[in-house]
């Protein structure tokens, strides 16, 4: 669905299916945003990072769905809350128009757990993982503590820009 700018964004349960309310969701994950607020924080993100189009598909998805992504395709046998499959492995965005960034995927079971264990509240974590799943799509690491400060700083300054706060 396009947004306001030449942003396609998609929101997917773990089925692959297009999540058009969170009513569309299995009831475990009536929690999760409704798809204009994960649009929105797409499209904040995005133009905060002066990405000027782009597709990015955000999958939302159990514990047990992420811990099997996250053995297969990082070799580690744990659920995880976020993951990020950017399109260009070289770090290079693309450049054409429509071209997909890639997919976040986010477990709305360790959202819901962590948002809990740290008091932000489910809707501010979600975010937060959202967000940080969308700067790995860019080639935004947390590899060294400075990339980590640096990481975590532009995360909250999109959550800011949209409207966001703990």
């Amino acid at each position: 669905m396009r947004g306001r700018g030449p942003y396609e964004i998609h929101v997917l349960n773990q089925s692959g299916r297009r999540v058009k309310k969170t009513t569309g969701l299995p009831k475990r994950d009536s929690l999760a945003p409704n798809t204009g607020a994960i649009r929105h924080i797409v499209q904040v993100t995005l133009e905060e990072l002066n990405i000027k189009e782009g597709e990015v598909s955000v999958v939302l998805v159990t514990d047990r769905k992420i811990k099997s992504l996250n053995r297969t395709w990082r070799g580690k046998d744990k659920a995880t809350n976020v993951l990020s499959f950017p399109t260009q492995s070289d770090g290079n965005l693309p450049c054409i128009p429509g071209n997909p960034l890639g997919d976040v995927v986010v477990s709305l079971d360790t959202v819901i757990r962590q948002g809990h264990e740290t008091g932000s509240g489910y809707s501010y974590t979600f975010a937060f993982y959202l967000v940080h799943g969308i700067l790995h799509l860019t080639g935004w690491d947390h590899d060294t503590p400075t990339t980590s400060r640096k990481m975590r700083k532009k995360t909250r300054r999109v959550l800011e820009k949209a409207g966001l706060k703990t």
